[in-house]
């Protein structure tokens, strides 16, 4: 799973670093002979449809509340990149997965206040008890935020920015998404959005027993993933880099709506 990247994600900005804090666009292979990748070779054939750059695409990323329309044209463009990609022989582990969370919890850990600890502790203790490994695998996105979308009008033009694809559970992706796509300002989630974007998803592959039981608490362990890579980046920044923080607060928030209302698709 090769990829070319220049520099950020839907997640975060920065100037250099890392791409969830750095704000870059990644070009995956799209077809051809060389099937394992991209071609690093600068004089490549102008008319090779093997490479398919970002500026090449119509549209750009949204950066406000998604329509409906949007909404539905996300959650299909999901399930067919899910569908897409099943039997891939390759393999690629989630940088950002339960592992790495226990890792980022503690460091920063000592530096929360009593609520926010017991929080954390309370969300780790629930990957644990509740692994998403359980949950139907394939290859994921796992950064499918607004401005990794790029939309002309209502019309979805192309998925940017796979830095971060790996193999994890297909519904922490779709939870990913919906968290940035489908939630208010104070991080509670438009359920009229949430049910566009998973009716259109569900359309195409609907969520099996298991998601559907597990689905509210992957929403909170993927709202968990990004409060903890913002913590880590406000608390722990990297020497040298001009690095856009992001406020950990909102998906502090969005985890806790989660919790305090489980959402269920009907």
């Amino acid at each position: 799973m090769r990829k070319l990247t220049g520099g950020g994600s839907g997640e975060s900005g920065a100037a250099g670093g890392s791409p969830e804090s750095s704000g870059g666009i990644s070009h995956t292979h799209a077809g051809g002979d060389d099937s394992h990748g991209l071609s690093h070779s600068s004089e490549h054939d102008p008319h090779d449809r093997t490479l398919f750059p970002w500026w090449a695409l119509a549209g750009g990323g949204l950066h406000g509340a998604p329509s409906l329309a949007q909404c539905r044209e996300i959650g299909r463009a999901l399930a067919q990149l899910h569908l897409a990609g099943e039997g891939f022989p390759q393999r690629r582990d989630n940088d950002r997965g339960p592992r790495w969370c226990q890792s980022a919890a503690e460091r920063v850990l000592p530096l929360l206040d009593r609520v926010e600890a017991h929080l954390l502790n309370d969300e780790l203790a629930a990957l644990t008890e509740h692994p998403r490994s359980r949950l139907p695998q394939g290859t994921i996105h796992a950064d499918l935020f607004r401005d990794n979308a790029l939309f002309d009008g209502d019309r979805l033009c192309g998925l940017i920015d796979f830095y971060y694809a790996c193999t994890d559970a297909l519904a922490f992706d779709v939870a990913v998404t919906v968290n940035d796509w489908c939630t208010q300002p104070d991080g509670t989630l438009d359920r009229e959005r949430a049910d566009a974007l998973y009716g259109a998803y569900a359309t195409l592959r609907p969520f099996s027993e298991a998601e559907r039981a597990e689905w509210p608490r992957v929403l909170r362990a993927a709202a968990l993933r990004f409060w903890l890579s913002r913590l880590v980046d406000k608390l722990f920044p990297t020497p040298g880099e001009l690095t856009f923080i992001k406020d950990p607060d909102a998906f502090k928030h969005i985890l806790i709506a989660h919790r305090g209302a489980p959402w269920v698709p009907a």
